[in-house]
């Protein structure tokens, strides 16, 4: 699946050649012997009063603006904030993803990371499995974490353990082979 951001910038730019070929052709008049009709009045085009926010407005101001002018968006925009964070792991400060969210509801962690991607029950207890992390832990970067979750009747679960995954190490190129072995630190 393409990014967002490519089929955007593609459609913007399939808009714009087409509306440069309707002003080619009523420039030019068809060969039938009748002259071209005058532009009507009052043809320019109308122009926002207010400045353009360019980060969000995928629309060129013209047509003929450079397709390279365009903002390339953060592809982590789009993710929870905790999916947005770079992680410390096993460090022994609270702020480390192990220590951070311990004895908190089960929503403050969907509310940091949003809805897991898988999950499963074990003796009891619930696995959440979340991908896309930014984990930090011995000198390996990691991108799957687990939050392990006890019943509790007040708060439906808290959080008991935050782990990493180990078969998510992340390799030099960004991605993550689990047969590979660990880099050294």
């Amino acid at each position: 699946m393409k990014p967002h951001w490519l089929i955007t910038l593609s459609l913007t730019l399939m808009l714009a050649m087409a509306c440069s070929k309707d002003e080619e052709a009523t420039e030019e008049a068809p060969d039938s012997g009748e002259p071209a009709a005058p532009p009507a009045e009052n043809t320019e085009p109308i122009t926002q009063s207010e400045p353009e926010n360019t980060e969000t407005n995928s629309e060129p101001s013209n047509a003929s603006t450079n397709a390279t002018s365009f903002p390339i968006p953060n592809p982590d925009a789009n993710l929870p904030a905790g999916k947005q964070r770079d992680w410390s792991y096993g460090t022994g400060q609270p702020a480390d993803l192990d220590r951070a969210y311990i004895g908190q509801p089960a929503s403050v962690i969907t509310n940091a990371f949003g809805m897991p991607n898988s999950f499963t029950n074990v003796n009891g207890l619930i696995v959440w499995n979340y991908n896309q992390m930014k984990i930090s832990w011995q000198g390996t970067n990691y991108n799957k974490a687990r939050v392990i979750l006890a019943p509790d009747p007040q708060v439906s679960a808290r959080v008991r353990t935050v782990t990493v995954d180990p078969s998510s190490a992340v390799l030099g190129d960004g991605s993550s082979d689990p047969d590979a072995p660990s880099p050294a630190p």
